[in-house]
Order: C-alpha cells, then sequence, then structure tokens
C-alpha cells in the first residue's frame, strides 16, 4: 500500500489511535486508582489536566500527513471505553461501580472538550481560508 494514499493515513490514524488510547487508559486507570477513583481530591484535578493534555500530544501526527483528528478521537474512546469496563468489571458493589464511573466520566470529560475546541479551531480556520 503507497504511503502516500489516504487509506494509509486513514487506517495509520486508526492504529495510532488504538495504540495511543489503550495507554491513556492505562495511565489513568493507574493515577484513579492511587486517588481511589475520588473526584475531590487535588490530585484529581491534575489527573483531569493530564487527560485533557494527552490529546494534544498526538498533533506531531501532521508532520507525517497524518490528520491527528481521527487518532485522537480514537484515543478518548477507547480509554473511555476500556477505563468504564474497569469500573463495571472491578466495583465490589454499586456504590462503588457510581463513584467508579463518575470518576472515569468527568477525567475524560477535559479530553473530550479539548478535542472539540481543536476541531472547532480548524474549522474556524478553514473557513477563514476559504473566503
Amino acid at each position: 500500500m503507497d504511503s502516500k494514499s489516504d487509506v494509509f493515513r486513514t487506517i495509520s490514524a486508526v492504529m495510532i489511535g488504538a495504540a495511543a488510547g489503550t495507554m491513556m487508559a492505562v495511565l489513568l486507570l493507574v493515577l484513579l486508582q492511587k486517588t481511589g477513583f475520588t473526584v475531590n481530591r487535588p490530585g484529581f484535578y491534575l489527573i483531569a489536566l493530564a487527560a485533557g493534555a494527552l490529546p494534544l500530544c498526538l498533533d506531531v501526527l501532521r508532520r507525517r500527513e497524518i490528520q491527528p483528528a481521527v487518532s485522537e478521537l480514537v484515543m478518548i474512546l477507547l480509554s473511555g471505553l476500556i477505563c468504564f469496563g474497569y469500573a463495571l468489571t472491578t466495583a465490589a458493589n454499586e456504590l462503588a461501580a457510581q463513584r467508579m464511573r463518575t470518576a472515569v466520566l468527568l477525567v475524560h470529560l477535559p479530553a473530550v472538550l479539548v478535542y472539540a475546541a481543536q476541531w472547532m479551531a480548524a474549522l474556524i480556520k478553514r473557513g477563514k481560508q476559504d473566503s
């Protein structure tokens, strides 16, 4: 397959996003375990800040002519799925499961917001270039 083709770039973006999403999930789960999945501690806010910064790490893909938007989306979705799956399978009771799901949702929210902000900025930039 030609490395310049759009199909190759899309497949590469999905594969990179899957690898990054797995690493993001592992990192976030380790950090959340250290805080006991408690959302009202200062450490949780640092974890959320780190989660928001992780999608930005894939912006270097532009140099390889791979759109990071696909990789970032796959990364965030896969990480969320892995973390929710972990919460569902390891919680001792329903209260623990609810607390873990809340922590997972809140820690992934900054990543989604950063992704949405980047998407909107790219959309605005493209609109200015077209006019």
